[in-house]
Protein backbone atom coordinates (compact mmCIF):
# COMPACT_ATOMS: atom_id res chain seq x y z
CA UNK A 1 0.00 0.00 0.00
CA UNK A 2 1.50 3.49 -0.38
CA UNK A 3 1.98 6.08 1.80
CA UNK A 4 -0.51 8.42 3.56
CA UNK A 5 1.27 11.29 1.93
CA UNK A 6 0.23 10.28 -1.71
CA UNK A 7 -3.31 10.19 -1.11
CA UNK A 8 -4.14 14.08 -0.52
CA UNK A 9 -4.12 15.02 -4.03
CA UNK A 10 -4.56 18.94 -5.70
CA UNK A 11 -8.04 17.79 -7.35
CA UNK A 12 -9.30 15.78 -3.88
CA UNK A 13 -8.46 18.77 -2.08
CA UNK A 14 -10.28 21.29 -4.84
CA UNK A 15 -13.64 18.97 -5.41
CA UNK A 16 -13.73 18.84 -0.82
CA UNK A 17 -13.08 23.09 -1.09
CA UNK A 18 -15.71 23.33 -3.68
CA UNK A 19 -18.50 21.12 -1.52
CA UNK A 20 -17.87 23.03 1.62
CA UNK A 21 -18.37 26.29 -0.36
CA UNK A 22 -21.83 24.58 -1.94
CA UNK A 23 -22.65 24.08 1.36
CA UNK A 24 -22.37 26.98 3.36
CA UNK A 25 -23.09 27.82 6.06
CA UNK A 26 -23.17 24.53 6.85
CA UNK A 27 -20.66 22.21 7.42
CA UNK A 28 -20.07 19.37 4.22
CA UNK A 29 -19.14 16.04 5.17
CA UNK A 30 -18.79 12.55 4.13
CA UNK A 31 -16.82 9.67 4.18
CA UNK A 32 -12.76 8.80 2.67
CA UNK A 33 -12.48 6.04 0.59
CA UNK A 34 -9.55 3.54 -0.81
CA UNK A 35 -9.98 2.13 -4.40
CA UNK A 36 -7.48 0.22 -5.26
CA UNK A 37 -3.61 0.65 -3.80
CA UNK A 38 -3.31 4.12 -4.37
CA UNK A 39 -6.17 6.40 -4.63
CA UNK A 40 -8.43 7.98 -1.60
CA UNK A 41 -11.87 9.29 -3.10
CA UNK A 42 -14.09 11.14 -0.94
CA UNK A 43 -18.42 10.46 -0.85
CA UNK A 44 -20.17 13.17 0.14
CA UNK A 45 -22.80 12.94 2.44
CA UNK A 46 -26.32 14.54 3.60
CA UNK A 47 -25.35 16.45 6.65
CA UNK A 48 -28.29 14.67 8.70
CA UNK A 49 -27.12 17.26 11.89
CA UNK A 50 -29.79 19.58 13.05
CA UNK A 51 -27.14 22.66 14.16
CA UNK A 52 -25.53 24.14 11.39
CA UNK A 53 -21.70 24.30 13.27
CA UNK A 54 -21.60 20.35 13.29
CA UNK A 55 -21.98 17.66 10.78
CA UNK A 56 -23.78 14.07 11.35
CA UNK A 57 -23.68 11.07 8.75
CA UNK A 58 -25.78 7.86 9.70
CA UNK A 59 -24.68 4.80 9.82
CA UNK A 60 -27.39 3.81 6.41
CA UNK A 61 -26.05 6.71 4.37
CA UNK A 62 -22.31 5.77 5.10
CA UNK A 63 -22.65 1.95 4.47
CA UNK A 64 -24.60 2.34 0.99
CA UNK A 65 -21.91 5.07 -0.10
CA UNK A 66 -18.94 2.22 1.05
CA UNK A 67 -20.67 -0.02 -2.06
CA UNK A 68 -17.76 -2.53 -1.95
CA UNK A 69 -14.80 0.10 -1.52
CA UNK A 70 -12.49 0.18 2.02
CA UNK A 71 -13.22 2.78 4.48
CA UNK A 72 -10.72 4.66 5.20
CA UNK A 73 -11.71 7.45 7.49
CA UNK A 74 -14.27 10.92 7.38
CA UNK A 75 -13.84 14.30 5.82
CA UNK A 76 -15.48 17.59 6.88
CA UNK A 77 -15.44 21.14 6.57
CA UNK A 78 -14.90 23.73 8.86
CA UNK A 79 -16.85 26.75 7.17
CA UNK A 80 -15.66 29.68 9.02
CA UNK A 81 -12.66 27.85 10.47
CA UNK A 82 -9.47 26.22 9.63
CA UNK A 83 -8.32 22.69 8.99
CA UNK A 84 -7.25 21.60 12.68
CA UNK A 85 -9.51 19.49 14.94
CA UNK A 86 -12.30 21.30 16.54
CA UNK A 87 -12.92 20.35 20.23
CA UNK A 88 -16.20 18.44 18.61
CA UNK A 89 -13.47 16.41 16.38
CA UNK A 90 -11.75 15.56 19.11
CA UNK A 91 -14.45 14.17 21.08
CA UNK A 92 -15.21 11.78 18.60
CA UNK A 93 -13.89 8.34 17.79
CA UNK A 94 -11.26 8.78 14.55
CA UNK A 95 -9.08 6.14 16.44
CA UNK A 96 -7.94 3.76 13.16
CA UNK A 97 -8.93 6.36 10.39
CA UNK A 98 -7.91 9.24 8.70
CA UNK A 99 -9.49 12.41 9.40
CA UNK A 100 -9.85 15.07 6.82
CA UNK A 101 -11.03 18.60 7.42
CA UNK A 102 -11.15 21.53 4.92
CA UNK A 103 -10.92 24.68 6.82
CA UNK A 104 -12.52 27.64 4.74
CA UNK A 105 -11.96 30.38 6.30
CA UNK A 106 -12.95 33.86 7.56
CA UNK A 107 -12.78 35.22 4.20
CA UNK A 108 -13.80 32.70 1.72
CA UNK A 109 -10.99 33.64 -0.41
CA UNK A 110 -9.26 29.83 0.18
CA UNK A 111 -9.19 26.62 1.89
CA UNK A 112 -6.56 24.62 3.27
CA UNK A 113 -6.76 20.24 3.20
CA UNK A 114 -5.62 18.90 6.56
CA UNK A 115 -5.51 14.98 7.04
CA UNK A 116 -5.41 13.78 10.02
CA UNK A 117 -4.42 10.84 12.23
CA UNK A 118 -5.77 10.06 15.37
CA UNK A 119 -3.60 7.88 17.30
CA UNK A 120 -3.83 6.69 21.51
CA UNK A 121 -6.00 9.68 21.60
CA UNK A 122 -3.96 12.14 20.00
CA UNK A 123 -4.19 13.97 16.20
CA UNK A 124 -1.28 13.77 14.42
CA UNK A 125 -1.10 15.96 11.31
CA UNK A 126 0.03 14.04 7.97
CA UNK A 127 -0.62 16.13 5.23
CA UNK A 128 -1.65 19.55 4.47
CA UNK A 129 -2.33 21.30 1.38
CA UNK A 130 -3.62 25.11 0.82
CA UNK A 131 -6.05 25.87 -1.97
CA UNK A 132 -6.76 29.29 -3.46
CA UNK A 133 -10.14 29.65 -5.66
CA UNK A 134 -7.97 31.89 -8.30
CA UNK A 135 -5.80 28.67 -8.82
CA UNK A 136 -8.08 25.64 -8.46
CA UNK A 137 -10.34 24.62 -11.42
CA UNK A 138 -14.40 25.14 -10.84
CA UNK A 139 -16.46 21.72 -11.32
CA UNK A 140 -18.89 21.95 -14.71
CA UNK A 141 -21.90 24.51 -13.49
CA UNK A 142 -19.85 25.77 -10.42
CA UNK A 143 -17.58 28.53 -10.34
CA UNK A 144 -15.27 29.01 -7.48
CA UNK A 145 -16.26 31.39 -4.32
CA UNK A 146 -14.98 34.99 -5.49
CA UNK A 147 -12.63 37.13 -3.17
CA UNK A 148 -15.75 39.68 -3.51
Amino acid sequence: MSSVSEWLTRDLCEELMRAGQAALPREACGILVRQGDRELHAVQLPNRAKDEGCFEMTAADVAHALEGNAWVGSWHSHPGGDSTPSPADREADWEGGLCLIVGLGSDRNGACCSLWGLKGGVFELLERQEIHPQEATPAPGQPCASST
